[in-house]
């Protein structure tokens, strides 16, 4: 069976501002990271990048003490353990590793860093079926008898703990791309979706057959031809006279002086460096033109730049080679540089990476990037006495009156995901008189980071709550009283404002228009409370005079955003 293996769950203690926390890992889901800046969302990033080995913590690095978590009083952990865990169908789809013994199948990767006397460590291991790191015997331990013969020759039996780089043709590709580096996610330590593209062209370049129609009517075949024109340079290269008579010779004979032996020097490029001279041409030559003029694309703005790498991805989602190869796409606030178009475009483009095999997750202060109406994981973090919270939600177990809201409204149904707070009213009527009441008695909604959020109907409200209560957001439901002309409630709205009362916690709140919008700001009926006629009322000096129902009603929605408010 052939090794198929996927990163079912990310573990990390005492990493940076994260004491503790666990994030499982949806197969065909990209995982989204929200919440308030200092929240952690950078350093899950950074946890994930080091742990798969990613050459954005290279060999050179190593930790300092900003890196072990430190609580509210100063006490400093003195271990930080970071974990990637494995999962397969079957024992031999897991990467193996093997000392003296049987196979050991590898069940996730593992960093330990460690903080003593002021000097900080750590060490990258493997983990085994007990999560336990792999430990590796090379050879077979001595008898007593020969532990005591040849004690002095260094053969004794020993043991080692099993590293990446023994499975590293099986670990994933890793990119971590930040918004300040967007050059580097196109080119990175030849990675990223160029480089990606560009090795694809390369390795198809070299292997198809195919022709080329020349100038004089006679065509080439390919890459045959190629094969030909490399040979002959290589043969043209050791035959070149001022090489073969002049910097050769010089060159062995300086080499030998150091070396105190005779020095031979060959210039024989192989072909895997020809297919590497080929990528490498290839993806320095990407441009865009403009006004007839072509723009190196390593000459690009950042925003143009956001751009290709767009393109790029979408183009590999449409490579089922590509999609079978293990990539980690590791993306901090992505929506950097673009318009929110292409945000909602990126978001979809991540989607089709992520069904098609490739792990995705990325951070993101965008409603753009969020939707309850495709398939993801969405991860609220929240600080709290100095502690790191998660409250994650799957698109697929959300209500269908919230998906089909998410369709209507692409920002201001998901803008609450990011709030401290939300006001889930039932129409943009309703939406507008709140926020023209709040901006004229200085009600700050948007410093104190709280969402007024239209749900278009009271049916939609329960689903909203719901996912508001899944994600620690707490909330405050404003709904019409909606009186029938025989003075009883409505009983489809008195049912929804049930199924809204089972949701509340201690921090939410159902708050009643008594009537309705209308009635408490005197419009009469068949006239609608719309913006052109209640922004004269609420901005009249006397409006709390004028409509003493909307004022008690608005002035509980002001008391649950701060009990301190007075309007």
């Amino acid at each position: 069976m052939p090794i198929d293996y996927k990163i079912t769950k990310i573990v990390v203690r005492c990493w940076r501002g994260i004491d503790a926390l666990e994030l499982d890992l949806r197969p065909g889901f990209p995982n989204v990271l929200i919440g308030s800046n200092n929240a952690g969302k950078t350093a899950i990033l950074d946890a994930i990048a080091l742990v798969l080995n990613s050459p954005a913590f290279g060999s050179q690095w190593s930790p300092d003490q900003n890196d072990f978590y430190c609580d509210q009083k100063g006490n400093r952990s003195a271990e930080f353990i970071i974990q990637a865990l494995f999962g397969a169908s079957a024992d031999n789809g897991y990467p193996a590793v093997r000392g003296v013994g049987k196979p050991i199948s590898v069940r996730g990767m593992q960093v330990r860093g460690t903080y003593k006397d002021g000097k900080a460590r750590h060490q990258r291991t493997l983990l085994d079926e007990k999560l336990q790191p792999i430990l590796i015997a090379p050879r077979t331990a001595l008898s007593n008898d020969d532990k005591v013969k040849w004690k002095d020759h260094g053969v004794n039996w020993m043991q080692y703990y099993a590293r990446p780089d023994e499975i590293s043709s099986d670990v994933p590709e890793v990119w971590l791309f930040r918004p300040q580096e967007i050059d580097a996610s196109l080119f990175i330590w030849k990675r990223g979706p160029i480089a990606r593209l560009s090795r694809l062209l390369a390795k198809r370049f070299l292997l198809e057959k195919w022709t080329i129609e020349r100038e004089d009517g006679k065509t080439s075949p390919m890459p045959d031809t190629l094969y030909k024109a490399h040979q002959f340079f290589q043969e043209s290269v050791e035959k070149f006279p001022f090489w073969r008579e002049d910097m050769r010779p010089k060159l062995e004979d300086a080499i030998g002086r150091y070396v105190g032996s005779q020095a031979k020097v060959d210039l024989r490029p192989d072909v895997q460096l020809f297919e590497d001279w080929i990528a490498q041409q290839l993806t320095i030559s990407l441009g865009t033109e403009s006004a007839g003029v072509v723009t190196p694309l390593s000459s690009m703005g950042d925003g143009w730049q956001s751009i290709i790498r767009l393109a790029a991805l979408e183009a590999l989602s449409q490579y089922s080679s590509e999609m079978k190869d293990r990539v980690v796409i590791l993306l901090e606030e992505p929506e950097t540089h673009l318009h929110p178009h292409l945000r909602r475009k990126l978001r979809k483009v991540l989607a089709a990476l992520s069904k098609n095999g490739w792990i995705v997750m990325y951070t993101t202060h965008s409603p753009e990037m969020v939707s309850f109406d495709s398939d993801q994981v969405i991860t609220r973090l929240l600080r709290v006495s100095g502690a790191v919270s998660a409250n994650t939600i799957h698109t697929d177990n959300i209500a269908a009156p919230a998906k089909l809201q998410s369709k209507l409204d692409e920002r201001g149904a998901h803008d609450f995901l990011f709030s401290a707070g939300a006001v889930f009213v039932e129409g943009r009527d309703d939406g507008f008189a709140c926020r023209v009441t709040f901006d004229c008695t200085g009600v700050d909604v948007d410093g104190r980071s709280i969402s007024i959020t239209q749900c278009n109907a009271v049916s939609v409200i329960p689903a909203f709550a719901a996912i508001a209560k899944d994600l620690g957001i707490r909330w405050c439901a404003v709904t019409d009283e909606d009186r029938l002309p025989d003075g009883s409630i409505n009983p489809k709205t008195e049912n929804e404002r049930k199924k809204i009362d089972a949701l509340l916690t201690k921090g939410d709140k159902q708050i009643q228009w008594p009537g309705k919008l209308e009635t408490c700001l005197g419009i009469a009926a068949p006239e609608k409370a719309t913006p052109e006629l209640t922004e004269p009322l609420l901005t009249h000096k006397d409006w709390r005079i004028n409509h003493p129902q909307y004022y008690s009603a608005v002035g509980r929605i002001a008391t649950w955003i701060d009990p301190l408010i007075t309007i």
